[in-house]
């Protein structure tokens, strides 16, 4: 639940909202972390009462998040093990 509780933090203290931002992705491993950290940041009661952020951060734009599978699918995992992340295609 990380992302539920930095990202309000973060884009109050910028004057941002989530449309402000081109490209989301939130880095869980399964896609029921990230459905439950987005009902977390449009929830305005968690965000305040939790995040401890009042601003109206608007609705997080789904058209704008990543739909490759994240940064899994694009190169090895960042806790892959050493060897793993060193291989390279030929």
């Amino acid at each position: 639940m990380a992302p539920a509780y930095a990202i309000p933090r973060l884009l109050a203290r910028n004057g941002l909202r989530f449309t402000d931002i081109a490209l989301w992705e939130i880095h869980e491993a399964f896609a029921a972390q990230v459905l439950c950290n987005v009902a977390a940041l449009q929830s305005a009661s968690f965000r305040r009462d939790k995040a401890g952020v009042d601003a109206d951060l608007g609705n997080v734009p789904w058209e704008r998040s990543t739909r490759s599978g994240g940064s899994g699918r694009a190169r090895p995992s960042v806790s892959a093990p050493p060897a793993r992340a060193s291989c390279r295609r030929r």
